[in-house]
């Protein structure tokens, strides 16, 4: 049955209903949501090469975010708006589709790992199951562009740790690229961080690792990845003189990490509440599994 077109149809057309539900039943939230579309729309109606570079809100130059969201929202209002769908549907559907897709990377994950179909599916619904999941694929905030990308960076380079093959470390280094595009350095750390202790775990050294990366079957990866993660950042940086990348880079990256911007502090159990909240509505298919964990067959995906 899990294999059938009908049921793949059926499986992945709920999925993204679900997703999509309440799109715009709200008008924008305040702060972010807000600021985001206002920065959006105002590249369309400058509509200056300058102004599609440099974001703006209120006046003033955004410097939270690089520019790849409002690019992205602004093609899908292009696209859906004269259709009749409003701003909000058209600007958050990025959301959706982000999120779309990275339960799509999820199933992938889930094939790698599982040999029953039935988890694999059901690992899906666990994660558009998630509060913040399903909350997170109706705002318009960078953060499910972010996820799609990071998930499908990981699985890009595992597809090549498995086989070998060039094509998936390519790939690795686009999405790594739209990472950065879409939120920054974080990107490398949230990424390489987990890749690297994995490899040093396969026993790799650094010579190793170096010749992996520093390959020229990788030449076109590296080449789409300078363009899609710095290309912006180099012009930006020249319109601004150099004050967009000083604001981003020091006071959105360097700043919220250290705490001396002042942004997001929150105490260090607010996090566990988090996890709490997004747990306590699936607890009954955390339940399910915890009962058939001696069921599932798991594949050795660590060869």
């Amino acid at each position: 049955m899990f294999n059938s077109f009908l049921w793949k149809l059926l499986f992945w057309s709920i999925i993204f209903l679900f997703l999509l539900k309440g799109v715009d039943l709200i008008y924008f939230t305040f702060p972010d949501e807000a600021r985001n579309a206002f920065a959006s729309y105002y590249m369309l109606y400058k509509n200056s090469f300058y102004n599609w570079v440099v974001p703006y809100y209120n006046g003033d130059i955004r410097y939270d975010k690089p520019a790849l969201l409002y690019y992205l929202a602004n093609f899908s209002f292009l696209l859906f708006n004269k259709l009749g769908f409003s701003v909000e549907f058209c600007y958050r559907l990025v959301s959706v589709l982000s999120m779309f897709f990275s339960s799509i990377v999820v199933f992938k994950f889930s094939e790698i790992v599982f040999k029953d179909s039935y988890y694999r599916y059901f690992a899906v619904v666990v994660f558009v199951a998630f509060i913040s999941i399903f909350i997170e694929s109706k705002a318009f905030v960078p953060e499910p562009l972010f996820t799609f990308f990071i998930l499908a960076s990981f699985y890009s380079f595992y597809r090549f740790y498995q086989e070998n093959n060039y094509f998936y470390l390519n790939l690795f280094l686009v999405f790594l690229g739209l990472a950065n595009f879409t939120k920054g350095i974080v990107c490398y750390i949230v990424v390489l961080i987990p890749i690297l202790l994995f490899l040093f775990y396969k026993n790799m050294d650094l010579k190793k690792i170096f010749g992996i990366f520093l390959n020229r079957k990788v030449i076109v990866g590296w080449v789409l990845h300078l363009i899609f993660g710095y290309l912006w950042f180099v012009l930006v940086y020249l319109f601004t003189n150099g004050e967009f990348i000083k604001n981003f880079l020091f006071l959105h990256n360097v700043g919220r990490f250290t705490g001396t911007s002042k942004m997001h502090l929150n105490p260090f159990y607010f996090y566990f509440i988090v996890i709490l909240i997004n747990i306590l509505p699936i607890w009954e298919l955390f339940s399910l599994i915890l009962a058939n964990i001696s069921k599932i067959k798991l594949k050795d995906y660590f060869k």
